[in-house]
């Protein structure tokens, strides 16, 4: 069979949904569908592309400048890091990863975790090499955004409006990352002779970044050192990395974990008994059936593995834990923890 699929959008960015075909068994078919929209704009057309790799494959050859890091040069920071930070990252520095065992037990877990975490940062940040510019960029003391009005740069402080290569919207592999990190960003002033001057560490303004330039914020330090002035236009190449503390502390959570039993328990001896029955309109059945499962194991915590609920986006995973946190604050005796990667 041939199943025709039409997509159409305005809004550039990057797309992804699953095509499932369930015929009320198993196994049921699948195809997973990418589609770009909006980087090679036509005059009031929106061009689409069929997967964000292809998009991308242009760009592999760009950005192969010498990755900047305090190991093989100074690099002046935007401020000093708490001793507690420094240490932290001191102790779980990029290594180069082995191969990850295709059966994760508990004499392997914390290892295959790092590694997952490693090879997690180490494809992110080679994403983010492709975006590092190089030319001319515009200093200023002030920023106008319809977003957030006026901003004012502290005294002895520059903002840099730094061009992008090519527009990079909030759904693009490196506009995701963006959003989701927090950015390093380091900036060096090029000589006459194109050699490289003192590197400086910059604030990444992440409410002040578009599709097609990112705004930085320069230290007091490198607008002194620099005689950098207001409305100077200058040469700058600048680099754009990870903040490894996020992922430093992923490291030592896993470190950190006093039981395993609780993220890798023994399936074979857990209890799936499902003893409470609710009835909430507003889900479906998949829905009700994990909301029965967690309302049901609150009086019997022993041998009860964590549920995971796993969907594409817009499938009701919010609006499902809504609900079990709703009827589980009627029970006074429970305690309930939320936590996320973001407050949205």
């Amino acid at each position: 069979y041939e199943i025709p699929v039409s997509f159409k959008s305005d809004q550039p960015g990057q797309y992804e949904q699953w095509v499932v075909f369930d015929f009320n068994t198993r196994p049921v078919l699948r195809q997973k569908i990418k589609v770009r929209v909006g980087e090679d704009e036509c005059e009031g057309t929106a061009v689409t592309h069929p997967a964000p790799e292809i998009a991308l494959k242009k760009q592999e050859t760009e950005g192969n400048l010498e990755l900047w890091n305090e190991e093989s040069m100074e690099i002046i920071p935007f401020f000093e890091r708490e001793r507690a930070e420094r240490e932290l990252i001191n102790r779980y520095k990029l290594i180069t990863t082995d191969q990850t065992s295709s059966v994760i037990n508990h004499e392997n877990y914390k290892h295959s975790m790092h590694n997952f975490l490693y090879q997690e940062e180490k494809e992110e940040g080679k994403l983010l090499t492709r975006l590092n510019p190089r030319g001319t960029v515009q200093l200023k003391n002030q920023l106008f955004d319809l977003r957030f009005g006026m901003k004012w740069a502290p005294p002895g402080k520059l903002f840099a409006a730094v061009p992008l290569s090519h527009p990079i919207t909030p759904d693009a592999p490196q506009g995701f990352i963006m959003k989701r990190h927090a950015i390093r960003s380091l900036v060096c002033i090029m000589n006459n002779n194109d050699s490289l001057g003192p590197v400086y560490e910059a604030e990444f303004l992440k409410d002040a970044a578009n599709e097609t330039q990112v705004v930085l914020q320069l230290s007091e330090q490198c607008c002194s050192d620099l005689n950098l002035q207001n409305g100077q236009q200058c040469e700058m190449e600048v680099q754009f990395q990870l903040n490894r503390l996020w992922f430093c502390k992923m490291h030592k959570a896993i470190d950190d974990l006093p039981d395993l039993d609780k993220v890798l328990p023994d399936l074979k001896n857990s209890n799936f008994c499902i003893s409470f029955q609710s009835d909430t309109a507003e889900l479906n059945e998949k829905q009700q059936a994990a909301m029965n499962f967690v309302l049901s194991v609150t009086g019997n915590r022993s041998s009860i593995p964590p549920l995971l609920i796993y969907g594409p986006f817009g499938t009701g995973k919010t609006q499902t834990l809504a609900k079990m946190t709703q009827a589980l604050v009627q029970q006074p005796q429970n305690k309930i923890l939320i936590c996320t990667h973001t407050n949205r």
